[in-house]
């Protein structure tokens, strides 16, 4: 997990270690078609990759955003990628997470905010202190997810 968080920010660094512009470098991609990304009035986007159908009514900093993607007014998305069709609920955290497709963070939610060493969702696999969310979970209303965390699909 640590190794796919890392990959994925190199392409945020400046300059990016990867040069995603050289025409030598063939991209292959399975892209649904879809209408632009959209940020809201009060959205801030800094030094991050959003995808089309995307919409962005909170704030994504430092962040790799991908297709249709959903993050509500007063959310907040830092250090982190989610994957096509995330839904992230009003005011919920996510911090140094990678959050599997079509997952749905509840509003309230706080991912990566806090250190707990009775966290019931501890994952050897899940190093300095990233979070992973399985695709397709949903988390309840004001959940608590430490760092160093693994949420399975029930």
């Amino acid at each position: 997990v640590s190794s796919l968080w890392e990959a994925n920010m190199d392409l945020l660094k400046t300059p990016s270690e990867f040069d995603i512009t050289d025409r030598k470098w063939n991209i292959y991609s399975r892209t649904m078609p879809l209408p632009p990304h959209y940020a809201g009035k009060r959205a801030k986007i800094i030094n991050s990759t959003v995808t089309e159908g995307s919409i962005i009514n909170g704030e994504v900093n430092n962040s790799i955003i991908s297709a249709g993607v959903t993050i509500e007014k007063g959310a907040r998305v830092i250090n982190s990628v989610l994957m096509s069709g995330v839904k992230v609920g009003k005011n919920a955290i996510i911090k140094k997470a990678v959050i599997g497709e079509n997952a749905i963070i509840s509003e309230n939610t706080q991912i990566g905010t806090i250190t707990d060493k009775n966290n019931k969702y501890a994952s050897n696999f899940c190093t300095n202190d990233i979070v992973l969310i399985e695709e397709g979970v949903k988390t309840k209303k004001n959940q608590i997810i430490p760092t160093g965390s693994m949420v399975e699909k029930e």
